[in-house]
């Protein structure tokens, strides 16, 4: 899957794999060697107190700065192919999909799914993730190599702790990967949910039907949330375990440095301790990020799925290239002609010809324009247009030729010229003409800026008639011989019904048109009838001779009796949480999962081994809690969201930043430790800066207190996930339960696309927004006290100048992050754009089809796509170059406090020197994590305001002019519901 990825940018993966790896190599090296000097530097008498050796190792660091910016711009142009080649590809193929065989029985939920959620991790999530991965990998290697070289002892230990992280992700792998699998197919519901609840909500609403949408929406958010919260539990419990495996290699490194210390130099030692520590954190975030990488190519999995779809006609051979005026005549005939929808399935047709119909629901009318347009291939028989074989025909061409106008008018949010003319090959007065045919053409006018009129989504801005007869116009402006209408007037009342079929009279006298009907009215002027019947030719003759018969065209009325659906309710497991039978240790280290991942491990995951939601993880108990501070917030004058996500969870929040803030506090005591070793290192009866005499002491120390900082740090992380998911959850619900509420108006300016990246994607960035946002508070507390305690090492004044550049790093970081912020929120407007036009198309897919638009519906996406991706370049490259450029502020800042430190008259020993690179070390985790944080947290609020916007939005109250029950006598069809 991966060398599929990379092969989307266009060039040979293998190509891309060695320049990449050839550009981090490069950069990596520099920075490796800039270390490596710094310690020879600091062990050689005739060059530690040289200024020209500070301008050497500032210049080292000017070159190792430059080259990771190049690999940054490399890696970046690589990724932002593969996005735009992905999509292309995939909408393509979706487009090109048979309506029968994919679209008629798979959800618009889950291919919209793809579109939206999905398609953001491929561009927001694999780029930022895997340059991370990169930068951590290289940086490991480096660690890796320069250990081997000063001290190849070492490498007794590196090789098999390297080998158990492989075995434990292995390990891991296993089951992260079932329970990934759980989370996506749980979520596609809930997409699909959104989407046909605001497409049905009209006759959710005339029934008295919200209550029970709004259960059924709890089960199946309740359903995802089962599932996604272990998911991102069990990242956290190999989070932890990888941290106490790379605290294996601090005290092994340690413990070696100790027992070997005759065979190594001091150099060697401080570089294999200082480096050692720093794998430590650097291994475990390789696997983590490698693990983020695995979950998001799960995306391009699935996306690499559709693109691989079948297409419309590619079993039939093209034979006839029809002349540019086919068809001239228009004579329609049915050779014999049947068709089943699907393999394996009965017929639907058999053997029949006609011009017009009339029929029974059922009788097959329908499945006839299907045969027309060729949505489904031939099982036997032919059908043909002037004597062409349509099957020998291209089938964009053989669409093109013809013209359909739906039972239900088809439009899409844009211009009135795009939605009557999309391949803009019409002239503006052509398109008047027609609009005058229709009696449309006042009424635009009144509308103010004539054909650039802005049609709202599904043309929710004009009557059901105005939309009609745009359809008509539509179809007037093609003039094609062959004009069929699918029950046109079937939904509209009988004045607009009569202006129509007045229309129809006018402006198609000279073409054959054929008429699916219920209405006897509607056809009773027609040359000929042909009646269906269970697939099959009933009877074919003129009018007056059927009506004429007391036995032809029954008017058997069908009815479909309404029933009150009944609340979907959640099957209730016996197993409780095991959190709820736990103890406090267990919950600390999150043990607790032990047995599901190894359960995982041993055999693939069943849905009932995940056990049942906590009650105070559901969606009911989140509702109520933000349901009270939501009423509480509406009264402020400018209401937030993000308040109201403070207010509910804050006791949880403060006491997670309290952990953040102890971690901070013992990660200083681990540059105090190493200085105290290499002191003993260099002088084992000298007195090191802690009083401790006995080296395995220290080491002891070092290793004891790396496991409680990462242990504190890793449940730390645990909690701010947990308080995520259910932020997710809430995001979901309550933006699910706005919806059931929307005003017409409302409705009309807030497109589905947008209320479906809402709840998908907008909900996905405030959960990202809490795995880090505790770094927020926690960095410039731990930056600050870390350069006090370089003032000690160093003197105050480099101390001082240190901080100084480290908090003007954080500040620009800061700023940085807004941009980004800025940017990200017109990303996801554009982003909401392009969502929004793919699930229209995706509810009109048959109209599309049949008067063959798909280039021009792809050009319009494809539109929009660029401008997406012209953000997107904007927004990975400030997002990735803030991060980057905080990890490598350290190295820059060492550079200058070394400088300083020299100009003050003093003179550099190992021991400071290896005390400075290990605090820089230490700073690189707050700096590189506030980068994070202010990232995640500025997109975060971005998704919060238009959250608050939406829940602000105009809404209505209990509508008492809903249908009772039972006093419906017909009725199409409710909703449809894909329950878990």
């Amino acid at each position: 899957m991966y060398a599929t990825y990379i092969g989307f940018c266009g060039y040979a993966p293998l190509f891309v794999t060695l320049t990449v790896g050839g550009a981090f190599t490069i950069s990596q090296a520099a920075l490796a060697i800039l270390d490596w000097f710094m310690g020879y530097w600091a062990a050689s008498p005739s060059l530690a107190d040289k200024m020209y050796s500070a301008w050497i190792y500032v210049g080292i660091t000017v070159v190792g700065v430059l080259l990771i910016c190049g690999r940054i711009i490399y890696a970046l142009t690589i990724v932002i192919h593969c996005s735009k080649t992905l999509h292309e590809r995939l909408f393509t193929k979706v487009l090109a999909a048979p309506v029968t065989t994919f679209f008629d029985v798979t959800p618009v939920g889950r291919i919209l799914n793809r579109f939206s959620s999905d398609l953001d991790q491929v561009d927001s999530q694999i780029p930022y993730f895997g340059l991370l991965f990169l930068q951590f990998a290289f940086q490991n290697l480096a660690i890796v190599v320069v250990c081997a070289a000063t001290s190849p002892f070492v490498l007794i230990l590196f090789v098999p702790l390297i080998y158990a992280f492989y075995k434990l992700q292995e390990y891991y792998n296993l089951t992260s990967g079932e329970l990934k699998r759980f989370d996506s197919i749980s979520k596609s519901p809930v997409v699909n949910m959104i989407s046909e609840t605001i497409n049905g909500l009209s006759t959710i609403r005339a029934f008295r039907l919200t209550e029970t949408f709004s259960l059924h929406s709890r089960v199946v958010l309740d359903y995802n949330q089962r599932f996604f919260s272990v998911y991102r539990t069990s990242s956290r419990w190999l989070q932890m375990r990888l941290d106490w495996l790379s605290v294996l290699i601090i005290g092994g490194v340690a413990f070696i440095s100790i027992a070997s210390k005759s065979f190594v130099g001091i150099t060697a030692a401080g570089l294999a301790i200082t480096y050692s520590a720093q794998m430590s954190g650097f291994l475990s975030r390789t696997t983590m990020t490698y693990s983020y990488i695995e979950m998001a190519m799960t995306c391009v999995e699935r996306l690499e799925h559709y693109a691989t779809l079948d297409t419309e006609g590619h079993t039939q051979a093209i034979t006839t290239t029809p002349k540019p005026s086919w068809p001239e005549h228009g004579v329609v005939t049915f050779d014999n002609y049947s068709m089943r929808y699907r393999p394996h399935l009965d017929l639907v047709l058999k053997n029949v010809s006609f011009n017009i119909l009339c029929g029974r629901t059922g009788s097959g009318k329908s499945s006839l324009m299907v045969a027309l347009f060729r949505m489904v291939e031939a099982a036997s028989g032919r059908i043909l247009i002037d004597g062409v074989d349509l099957a020998t025909v291209d089938l964009h061409t053989m669409r093109s030729r013809l013209t359909i106008i739906p039972q239900d008018p088809v439009l899409f949010s844009g211009s009135l010229r795009f939605n009557i003319d999309p391949s803009r090959e019409a002239s503006d007065d052509a398109i008047w003409t027609v609009l005058k045919q229709v009696h449309l053409s006042e009424s635009i006018s009144a509308f103010g800026n004539g054909l650039e009129f802005e049609v709202a989504e599904k043309g929710s801005n004009l009557s059901v008639g105005q939309r009609q007869l745009l359809c008509i116009a539509r179809a007037l402006l093609r003039k094609s011989r062959v004009v069929l209408l699918d029950e046109a007037t079937a939904n509209i009342d009988l004045e607009s019904d009569r202006l129509i079929q007045e229309t129809i009279k006018e402006c198609f006298g000279d073409v054959t048109l054929m008429i699916i009907a219920h209405r006897l009215d509607t056809i009773i002027d027609s040359d000929m009838i042909l009646v269906m019947d269970a697939g099959c030719v009933k009877e074919f003759a003129p009018p007056k001779e059927l009506l004429a018969n007391e036995t032809s065209m029954s008017d058997d009325d069908e009815y479909v009796e309404i029933s009150t659906p009944v609340a979907a309710t959640e099957i209730e497991l016996e197993e409780k949480h095991p959190m709820d039978t736990s103890n406090w240790l267990a919950i600390v280290l999150i043990s607790w999962m032990d047995g599901l991942i190894r359960k995982g491990a041993m055999r693939p995951l069943k849905e009932d081994d995940i056990w049942p939601l906590r009650d105070v993880d559901r969606a009911a108990s989140l509702n109520k809690l933000f349901v009270t501070e939501w009423v509480k917030e509406k009264s402020h004058n400018e209401p937030g969201f993000h308040r109201v996500l403070w207010r509910c969870m804050r006791k949880e929040i403060i006491f997670t930043i309290s952990l953040y803030f102890l971690y901070s506090f013992l990660m200083l005591l681990q540059p105090i430790v190493i200085k105290s070793l290499l002191q003993y290192l260099q002088d084992p009866n000298d007195t090191t800066s802690i009083g401790i005499q006995s080296g395995y002491a220290l080491a002891a120390i070092l290793t004891v207190l790396s496991f409680i900082s990462v242990t504190i740090i890793d449940f730390g992380q645990y909690l701010t996930s947990n308080l995520g998911c259910n932020a997710k959850c809430m995001i979901m619900d309550a933006v699910y339960l706005k919806s059931l509420k929307l005003s017409s108006y409302t409705k009309r300016n807030m497109t589905s696309g947008e209320i479906v990246t809402l709840s998908s994607v907008d909900s996905e960035r405030v959960f990202q927004g809490y795995l880090l946002g505790p770094w927020t508070w926690a960095s410039p507390v731990a930056v600050l006290i870390i350069f006090i305690m370089v003032g000690f090492e160093l003197g105050y004044i480099v101390g001082i100048v240190g901080c100084a550049f480290m908090y003007g790093m954080l500040l620009l970081g800061y700023y940085s992050a807004k941009t980004v912020g800025n940017t990200r929120r017109q990303l996801l407007k554009v982003q909401s754009e392009r969502v929004k036009l793919t699930n229209e198309l995706l509810q009109g897919v048959r109209v599309v089809k049949m008067y063959a638009w798909e280039e021009h519906i792809e050009a319009k996406v494809a539109e929009i796509r660029q401008k997406e991706l012209t953000l997107l370049k904007q927004y990975q490259a400030r997002r990735i170059s803030n991060t980057i450029a905080l990890n490598i502020a350290p190295v820059i800042c060492l550079a200058l406090c070394l400088v300083i430190y020299l100009l003050l008259g003093n003179r550099l020993t190992v021991d400071t020197a290896f005390a400075a690179l290990a605090y820089m070390n230490v700073v690189r985790l707050p700096s590189m994590s506030f980068s994070n944080s202010i990232l995640f947290l500025q997109e975060a609020k971005a998704s919060c305001d238009r959250i608050t916007t939406f829940l602000l939005s105009e809404e209505l109250e209990d509508d008492d002019t809903s249908i009772p029950y039972g006093h419906a006598s017909t009725h199409r069809q409710l909703m449809i519901l894909h329950c878990p």
